[in-house]
């Protein structure tokens, strides 16, 4: 299983990381030989999704209904693309692409509860190269501390499966 991490220097988050509501990061060795680019390498972690994810999902979905929040079905998602044609503005899923370098793509998913931002950071050390997933929130108001707390150990759980597609 991905291993819980220090946020690189080198992240487009790391400036932030800290000063969240809620922040985590996650790591997971990948092969040398492994030139994909971070698009290509997110992509790859979230698509296709697990069952189980995508019970949790549904769940999700159906609980914040009740309080008149976006259901990830629902958002407006630009037409998927190959993840080398993928760019700024586009999306993985439900996920804004809002950068993208040779070392990291930087996502966000925003609504009127919270505003987040995840990076997956590609990492060369030694003998093999590093995947950093790297999480930050920042909540609005008392419902979204309450969301967080609930989706928080999903949230890490879901991250640390998918990164370990990568290995």
């Amino acid at each position: 299983m991905a291993d819980a991490s220090k946020v690189p220097k080198l992240s487009l988050l790391a400036p932030g990381y800290g000063q969240a509501s809620y922040q985590d990061c996650f790591s997971q060795k990948i092969a040398l030989t492994n030139n994909d680019a971070p698009v290509t390498l997110f992509t790859k972690m979230m698509q296709p999704a697990p069952k189980w994810v995508k019970a949790l999902m549904s769940v999700r979905n159906w609980v914040v209904g009740f309080f008149g929040l976006k259901a990830t079905s629902s958002i407006n998602t630009s037409v998927q693309k190959v993840p080398s044609d993928l760019s700024v503005g586009d999306y993985v899923g439900f996920f804004k692409i809002t950068n993208l370098t040779e070392n990291e793509i930087v996502v966000t998913a925003n609504d009127n509860h919270l505003d987040a931002s995840f990076s997956l950071f590609i990492e060369e050390v030694g003998d093999h190269k590093t995947a950093y997933m790297i999480s930050i929130v920042q909540t609005k108001r008392r419902f979204g501390d309450v969301y967080m707390w609930v989706i928080a150990p999903f949230h890490r759980l879901i991250v640390r499966h998918s990164l370990r597609r990568l290995g």
